[in-house]
């Protein structure tokens, strides 16, 4: 093991859990990952996942902090942590102050708070885990105004201010897509593909724009099938780009005005979706890789406690 090993940073979900060996800047030594996510872990025995990561190194050197992110500070967590509910305090400075901070077998484990902030159109939102990536995207970037797209079950769009969390808002994207193509009227008629026809997915895109909406596009898909207009592999990308589309034909004419790129945090086919999602509404985008951001955010919350 390296001997520049410094702390443990851990991303715990809903339903995955994964747990990095870290140097002080950020390096990883070593990963885990585990089918381990709050939902998965019986009778609230968090504890027992840890010592199980903590056994797979046994060279860790001792007293290594525990730095953690995500849905473990939940209400269904090892520890409830309460939301930062100011704009001003939403940055490294004010993240890192609030954590949680416990011990646990000789260790200092903190958990790192979610946000509490009003949505793009004066709603209030919530997030937990996304503060941490967004930390880890921005890490080094200088302190202007900037947009970043987190896509998942719950996609994220925040609005950055000088450094800090402004603002956000939140999409059912990846559920309702999960909703649609697994338990709703069309999932019968769909089939998943081994790879998404894009040309359907681009018209999925398309077809977010119309004016009769996402409810409707939807049952125009069953009946585009059950017709024989269309078939049921080119349904199922056609969706992906319809639910997708949706979201980004909500934030495209904000993100536009501000003339600035947004940075998307993902990996894989849901960054390339994603890229080319963006480019058809008009939004400049660069990419950060998801991992690489949820290490960075966790250094950089373990760098303000222990060495700045």
């Amino acid at each position: 093991m390296d001997a520049k090993a410094s702390f443990i940073g851990v991303d715990w979900g809903t339903s995955s859990f994964r747990a990095f060996l870290l140097t002080a800047d950020g390096r990883p030594v070593d990963q885990i990952a585990e089918d381990a996510g709050i939902k998965r872990v019986s009778n609230g025995a968090f504890s027992d996942v840890l010592d199980r990561v903590v056994a797979r190194w046994p060279d860790l050197p001792e007293g290594a902090p525990v730095i953690m992110c995500g849905m473990i500070g939940s209400a269904q967590g090892w520890h409830e942590v309460p939301y930062i509910t100011a704009p001003e305090q939403a940055d490294v400075s004010g993240l890192s102050q609030g954590c949680f901070r416990f011990s646990y077998q000789d260790r200092h484990i903190s958990i790192i708070p979610g946000l509490s902030l009003a949505g793009f159109d004066g709603t209030i939102d919530v997030m937990r885990g996304e503060e941490t990536l967004y930390l880890g995207a921005t890490a080094g970037l200088p302190e202007q105004d900037r947009y970043i797209c987190l896509p998942g079950t719950h996609s994220k769009w925040i609005d950055a201010r000088a450094g800090r969390i402004d603002s956000f808002a939140t999409f059912m994207t990846g559920e309702m897509f999960e909703l649609a193509t697994s338990h709703s009227m069309l999932a019968p008629v769909l089939e998943a593909p081994a790879e998404l026809d894009m040309d359907s997915f681009r018209e999925g895109l398309a077809g977010a724009e119309k004016q009769m909406g996402l409810l409707n596009q939807l049952f125009s898909v069953r009946a585009e099938i059950v017709t024989g207009r269309r078939n049921g592999l080119s349904g199922y990308s056609f969706v992906s780009g319809l639910i997708i589309g949706a979201e980004l034909s909500a934030v495209a004419p904000r993100i536009r005005q501000s003339g600035t790129p947004a940075i998307i945090i993902a990996s894989g086919k849901t960054a390339q979706l994603y890229q080319i999602g963006c480019a058809h509404f008009g939004i400049p985008t660069s990419l950060c890789d998801a991992t690489d951001a949820v290490i960075a955010g966790l250094a950089a919350i373990y760098r303000f406690q222990h060495c700045d």
